[in-house]
């Protein structure tokens, strides 16, 4: 057979070259992926939507720091004007300790320190989204300050922190979320399906556009150093080889 004639039946017959097939390849393992990813966002909006569930008797785990009105705050005439700010500045802090105190290493010794907790402050792009009122702007106060760019940025303070007192509660839980156990393990085997066949750092770079570091260091295997070889030696076995 003429070589010209058995060229122009190869491009006639649609033959995929080798180039060609680990493309498809590469783009049906992407598609699959991209169904798995699908199949997982199901399964997570299934789960959102089973609701909670009360707990009778309520149980108690830790305890629960916020900020109330001062007692003479909260018998004035502005009382309703203030919780409704409460609302926009409030910080709620939780821990199993009820004086909310933490180790710190002090000099060698590890010492009880209280935490800390104040109001919100906000940055010049979150203010607006508070939507407060001509009233609600005259107790912030503006504050400047410089980034490490060198740039100013305002800062907006509550003016009269001292309408409100930290008071410690009960961190008490009265529902809890409802489980399906089949919707968990659904979930678990497309999550082992992808680790075990290494087609994590894959499915990332498709669905999120990059790869987390966490996860490239978990699939890797450990480094294990060994002891290495004197120069010395290595000098010596390539003149042996030599002769």
């Amino acid at each position: 057979m003429d070589i010209s004639i058995l060229e122009h039946y190869v491009l006639c017959s649609r033959l995929r070259t080798k180039r060609k097939k680990k493309q498809l390849q590469k783009l049906d393992s992407d598609k699959k992926l991209i169904q798995l990813n699908i199949q997982l966002k199901q399964l997570r909006k299934e789960m959102r939507n089973l609701g909670y569930k009360e707990l009778v008797p309520p149980i108690q785990r830790g305890w629960k720091r916020h900020f109330e009105l001062r007692e003479d705050v909260a018998t004035g005439k502005d009382r309703d004007f203030f919780l409704a700010l409460l609302e926009k500045v409030n910080t709620v802090e939780y821990s199993h300790r009820k004086d909310f105190k933490f180790k710190r290493k002090r000099k060698g010794k590890k010492v009880d320190v209280v935490r800390t907790q104040s109001l919100k402050h906000f940055y010049e792009w979150d203010y607006p989204r508070l939507k407060l009122t001509d009233k609600q702007k005259l107790y912030f106060h503006e504050h400047l300050w410089l980034t490490d760019k060198g740039e100013l940025r305002k800062k907006y303070f509550f003016a009269e922190p001292w309408r409100y007192i930290l008071k410690v509660r009960p961190n008490l839980i009265t529902r809890i979320k409802i489980i399906d156990p089949l919707l968990l393990q659904q979930e678990s085997e497309i999550s082992t399906y992808l680790d075990k066949s290494h087609l994590r750092p894959r499915f990332e770079r498709l669905i999120y556009g990059y790869y987390t570091w966490s996860n490239k260091w978990e699939l890797k295997p450990k480094m294990k150093y060994v002891s290495l070889v004197p120069v010395s030696e290595l000098v010596a076995e390539y003149y042996e080889e030599r002769e």
